[in-house]
């Protein structure tokens, strides 16, 4: 068939060609006309038979077989044929025919409608299958044939009614149409077409649009396309779609943003726009500003955000709408949809890279200039020097003008010490004479003391001129400080004769000049103006992007980190405060809110130049982790050592860096003291840190070096500032990082035996003297280095009871002597001294705790394990050598009992030597703990400082030794309450929280009675005691260590605490809590009880409010909320004070109604029917059924109508009722006399 197709369309073209001039033969104009209809509608019908049999084919690949590529192999072989060649092939033989003057045969001179119809109707059954539309030669060709029958044979109107009904049927078919008709009107010169779907879309009911949702979703995107590829001609047909703007559909009103933006971008952003295109853009602007800004629909809202930000990727925003963009996306970040805060955040985020005034943004230097050019009368006169040889300020490139303030008095000496000086201030006083100088000089452009402030800045809109500027401001300047000068100049500039005459030829000409530099300072003054509103928008949007960085949502914290790292780039200097900020978020559980941080602290601290060496890079890169490191504080140094961590897991640590971080740490650089301000014993003590971080994941890093660590590290030092105190910081930096050489946690039933040292080895001695000697000496650093210390002793020594013994002996020796002495003598004040022996005995009990159970039972057990292989190993030797059977006196060990009774009797071991041998009255360290109780039990003075600091001690490590034995613990459990209770200072019973946290994991049985003493520091007066118990319940709850019913409502009070971390502590913890299973529905009952009872409960309704809102929030499942209803719903008919009856219907207006729940609520009615007379109770209860009327299916909706009928009549029959009680009331007290 295509064959003899092929062949008469050649015969049609050469017969048509042949008499092209002439009149057709009739005959032969008969015959030819009759095999044209007969071949065309015989190709036509083929192709749709094909078309029919290979979508049956597709259906029933689809069906039988689930392998893609086994399913398109099948389909293109099935019908025998490759029926995409063939069919663009068959294709091309109607557009060769349609592509001849055909309408020549027919006597009319027109084609007929049917068989243009007929091959129109066919190509758009080509483009209904999606396979076929996927093959780029078969839709160009049929779009080509369209084409050509469209513009030939006038089958616009046709097509355009082909193409909404293609939109309105088929999913796929948005590109391809939106192709079609780019094809049509660009390359057939066919514009109406557009206008024409344009129409026949704006046609369409709006019912229609939201009825069907997945029709709309493809005009959507045909009419977002159709702008992308033609929006010169959509903005001609844009009256057709903009009252589409006030439609319920969202994603129509998406649409028409979206062919806004392109038109926008590629019409309205060109130079030299005429007022009338101005005028449009600024209305188009104005539309997506509203509509970013008071859509009610959130994926509007994030929809015009979108459209912004390629407004703003594209150049095509107008610098005047900057600063309003600003606060628009700072408002929208408070939004309640995390998309619409994604995308103003994004937004912020390009406007700061694509900002139109300076590379560098900084607001400093734009309020000062802005405020100088806008100074009145009264203040002073601003002159300018400008040299065009100077180069720019890498921090100003487009700006060369720095305002220096300076008093008449310093002028020559600032200008002798600054070379380079832009400007200076003159005083009032000499304004007058100073301005009429330079109007002297200047008559012709009268400048006043504005015109020279103007014409200061007016380079920066006039790049060409700047030379010739800065030379006349050069003169102008020049005169207004030489008088004498002055005349000299005029006389030379009106020597010349001919001069003259050419500047009176002028004179008309400059007459317009004031005018031409008013218009020029006008814009000067906008252009400043909306630098200055553009980095203040910026400042205010510093908080709530602060926020985001602890936001649950982790869109919001990964764009907020985007932005801060891009804010920081730009030299934003508000930018620091979220910088340091997002360093918390490495903690994140979240994995992509951790990559986020490692990265942009990677491009912030690990970008260098690319042109410059390795070996260079590497120094840049220490330097700025060494910087980094000194200016954190110590809450964020583990977040900086676990943010290194992530680096070197991922393999971008240069291995360079800790070498030198060792030659920073022997050999400071004077140079880097200068630059950065770090001493050289700071540079020590940061690079110490530096290497205990990188310490942590390779331990070769100090093990390799361990004799210049002691050397440097462990020395004694004096301050700078006084020789009689002593700097142990270096210490106990170096402390740190050797703890870091401790074995790490291995894998369940293995074992890595601990590297230590000899007790006599350099380390061992050097860290013990030190301590020794330093315990009399004043430092601020010897409890932490102490403490330390102890704690590396433990860790590493081969013997550390016996070395931590002796130093104590040596300790107790000098405290004994300075206790015994009548006279004062040594270094420090007796308290600070028993404050620093109590430090150091209580961390000795608890690292001896440690090392017992730690170290000491796993040799213990390593040592059982190795004694039973080799057990076993004789066994099995002993049974090759019998002949048969099984000795019964071994059975026990096969079973594995003997193990497991090992086991129980190393526990056991461990336990007697905790119970008895460490701080029981008998041992050294147990005698020591009547000390401690007579310091707690003794009544300190507040007044006296140091004699609490003593207590506060003291009870700290009171605490550490009854961790070690429960029979300690059990004796001194009510002296520790009783002071966690009754002492009047805060740092002892922030000290006892923890301590009594501690104690209840430790010993859970024994303080368990103790709980409620625990949730009552929720209450105490000291906010950091509440932060510290909020914490350490929180702990203790989330691992099931403390019961929390009865309790959890004080929690809860916790969320609306007035200090905000205290709040939101009691909300991480509900967060944290709502992810263990049913325990917040569990908690719940019991937490809306309490809250609400009126004698415990909550009295602020609003503060009830806030808790409520955020906890049910947690209760998501339908059967929780269904359950949940029930039991309030019992609650109130329980209830009869009318703020509890309020508050339990609050409760129940703010759950998510099913229609279950909507079920229980009609079958409770009963329970709540007497209520419903209060009027607040009446309007929650309206307020739900409002709620279940929106999510109400057809069937459940009569059951909510009926029940809205019955609270209706009861709440009006019980109003009737109190108001003929009112009146019988108020008549009898009318009868009285």
């Amino acid at each position: 068939v295509i064959t003899v197709c092929e062949l008469f369309t050649n015969e049609l073209s050469k017969f048509l060609h042949a008499e092209a001039d002439d009149q057709l033969n009739e005959t032969l104009q008969t015959k030819y006309l009759n095999a044209l209809k007969m071949n065309i509608y015989l190709l036509t019908q083929m192709i749709d038979s094909y078309l029919s049999l290979s979508r049956k084919e597709d259906r029933e690949n689809s069906t039988t077989t689930k392998n893609k590529k086994s399913s398109k192999a099948k389909s293109s072989t099935a019908l025998g044929i490759d029926w995409e060649s063939e069919c663009q092939r068959s294709v091309h033989i109607l557009m060769s025919v349609f592509d001849l003057d055909i309408h020549r045969l027919w006597n009319a001179q027109l084609v007929e409608d049917e068989l243009t119809s007929l091959v129109c109707n066919l190509c758009f059954k080509i483009l209904e299958d999606p396979t076929m539309v996927k093959s780029k030669l078969v839709k160009s060709s049929v779009l080509n044939l369209l084409g050509c029958i469209i513009k030939k044979h006038n089958q616009s109107l046709s097509a355009s009614l082909k193409v909404v009904q293609m939109l309105q049927h088929f999913d796929h078919s948005a590109t391809p149409m939106a192709e079609a008709v780019h094809m049509w009107a660009s390359t057939y010169k066919c514009r109406s077409i557009v206008s024409e779907v344009l129409r026949e879309l704006s046609h369409i009911p709006e019912r229609d649009f939201i009825r069907d949702s997945s029709s709309t979703k493809t005009i959507c995107s045909f009419i977002v396309e159709l702008s992308y590829y033609l929006p010169d001609a959509v903005l001609l047909n844009i009256s057709l779609l903009l009252p589409r703007m006030d439609e319920e559909s969202y994603m129509m009103r998406n649409s028409v943003l979206g062919a806004v933006g392109e038109i926008i971008i590629q019409c309205l952003s060109k130079e030299g726009l005429d007022e009338k295109s101005k005028q449009a853009r600024d209305q188009f602007l104005d539309i997506l500003y509203d509509h970013a800004n008071l859509d009610v629909n959130a994926f509007v809202r994030s929809r015009a955000l979108h459209v912004w930000l390629n407004l703003v990727s594209e150049n095509s925003l107008p610098v005047k709408r900057c600063p309003d963009l600003v606060e628009l996306c700072v408002r929208l970040l408070l939004d309640k949809s995390n998309l619409v805060r994604k995308v103003s955040v994004q937004l912020l985020e390009a406007l700061l890279r694509k900002n139109p005034f300076r590379d560098n943004v900084r607001n400093i230097y734009h309020v000062e200039g802005f405020s100088i050019l806008k100074s009145g009368v009264h203040n002073p006169i601003l002159v300018i020097f400008i040299n065009p040889k100077q180069k720019p300020d890498s921090l100003f490139p487009k700006l060369t003008i720095s305002p220096l303030q300076c008093s008449l008095k310093q002028e020559q000496e600032k200008l002798e010490e600054l070379q380079s000086i832009q400007a200076y201030w003159f005083k009032p006083k000499h304004e007058s004479k100073f301005v009429g100088k330079i109007e002297k000089r200047s008559n012709k452009i009268k400048l006043t003391k504005q015109n020279i402030i103007f014409l200061a800045f007016s380079h920066v809109f006039n790049e060409k001129n700047e030379e010739n500027k800065s030379k006349e401001n050069e003169e102008i300047l020049e005169e207004g400080m030489q008088e004498d000068d002055v005349e000299k100049n005029d006389e030379n500039g009106s020597g010349s004769e001919e001069e003259q005459t050419e500047n009176e030829k002028q004179d008309l000409l400059k007459t317009q000049e004031p005018n031409l530099e008013i218009e020029k300072k006008k814009e000067i003054i906008e252009y400043l103006s909306n630098a200055i509103n553009f980095v203040e928008r910026f400042n205010d949007a510093v908080p709530v992007l602060c926020q985001l960085l602890n936001s649950r949502t982790q869109s919001d914290v990964v764009e907020a980190i985007n932005f801060f790292t891009a804010a920081w780039e730009f030299q934003l200097g508000c930018a620091l405060e979220g910088i340091t900020g997002m360093l918390e978020q490495i903690w994140n559980e979240d994995q992509k809110i951790r990559d986020a941080v490692v990265s942009a602290y990677r491009k912030l601290y690990f970008k260098t130049d690319s042109n410059i060496t390795s070996k260079v890079k590497t120094v840049n890169v220490a330097d700025n982790m060494i910087k980094l490191v000194a200016g954190s504080s110590n809450a964020k140094l583990p977040a900086i050592e676990c943010l290194i961590g992530e680096i070197q897991k991922s393999g971008d640590w240069p291995s360079a860096v800790a070498q030198i971080c060792w030659d920073r740490l022997t050999n400071p650089l004077a140079s880097f003291a200068i630059v950065t301000g770090l001493s050289e014993m700071k540079q020590r003590k940061v690079s110490i840190q530096l290497l205990g971080m990188l310490a942590n994941k390779d331990a070769n890093v100090i093990k390799s070096k361990i004799k210049t660590l002691v050397s440097v590290g462990l020395k004694e030092r004096t301050l700078p500032t006084s020789e009689n105190v002593f700097d142990f910081e270096l210490p106990f930096h170096t402390c740190v990082a050797l703890s870091k050489l401790a074995a790490k946690k291995t894998e369940a039933g293995k074992y890595m035996r601990q590297f230590r040292y000899p007790d006599d080895h350099q380390l061992i001695t050097t860290l013990t003297s030190l301590v020794v000697s330093g315990f009399n000496k004043k430092s601020v650093m010897w409890v932490k280095f102490a403490l330390e210390a102890v704690g590396v002793i433990f860790q590493l020594s081969d013997n550390p009871v016996v070395v931590s013994t002796s130093m104590l002996n040596e300790i107790k020796g000098v405290v004994h002597a300075r206790l015994s002495s009548d006279e004062p003598s040594g270094e420090i004040p007796v308290n600070e001294l028993l404050m620093r022996f109590y430090s150091i005995i209580g961390q000795f009990a608890l690292k001896l705790l440690v090392f017992i159970e730690g170290d000491v039972q796993s040799e213990i057990k390593q040592n059982r394990k190795l004694q039973e292989e080799n057990e076993e190993a004789d066994k099995n030797a002993q049974k090759k050598n019998k002949s048969s059977g099984k000795d019964d006196s071994h059975l026990e060990d096969d079973m594995g009992v003997g193990g497991a009774t090992a086991d129980d009797a190393d526990q056991e071991f461990i336990k007697n030597v905790l119970e008895t041998e460490i701080v029981e009255p008998d041992t050294p360290l147990g005698s020591l703990s009547e000390w401690l109780v007579r310091c707690c039990t003794v009544v300190v003075e507040p007044s006296d400082h140091s004699a609490v600091r003593v207590q506060q001690t003291a009870s700290l490590a009171l605490a550490k030794f009854m961790l070690v034995s429960s029979k300690f613990c059990e004796r001194h459990l009510r002296l520790l309450f009783t002071m966690l209770e009754q002492s009047p200072h805060e740092g002892i019973r922030a000290n006892l929280t923890i301590a009594a946290g501690d104690l209840s994991v430790r010993f859970p049985n024994l303080l368990e009675p103790w709980t409620s003493h625990i949730y009552a520091r929720l209450n105490d007066k000291s906010v950091m005691v509440k932060v510290y118990a909020t914490k350490v319940l929180t702990n203790l709850i989330l691992n099931d260590m403390i019961k929390v019913k009865g309790h959890v409502s004080e929690m809860a009070r916790c969320i609306v605490d007035e200090n905000e971390k205290i709040s939101a502590i009691a909300k991480r913890f509900f967060q944290e809590l709502a992810k263990k299973g049913n325990s917040m529905y569990n908690v719940m009952p019991d937490i809306i009880s309490r809250l609400s009872d009126p004698d415990i409960g909550i009295k602020d309704e609003v503060d009830f409010k806030k808790i409520m809102r955020f906890l049910l929030e947690y209760i998501q499942k339908d059967k929780q909320t269904e359950s949940l209803i029930e039991k309030l719903c019992h609650r109130l008919e329980a209830t009869r004070d009318k703020q509890q009856r309020r508050d339990l219907a609050f409760c129940l207006s703010i759950l998510n109604y099913t229609e279950k729940g909507v079920k229980k609520l009609y079958d409770n009615f009963s329970l709540y029917a007497n209520v419903l007379r209060d009027e607040q109770v009446y309007f929650l209860f309206n307020n739900i059924l409002t709620k279940c009327k929106k999510c109400a299916k057809p069937d459940v909706k009569s059951q909510v109508d009926e029940l809205e009928g019955k609270i209706i009549d009861r709440h009006a029959c019980d109003v009737s009722e109190d108001e003929c009680a009112a009146k019988a009331a108020e008549a009898v007290r009318s009868r009285k006399p």
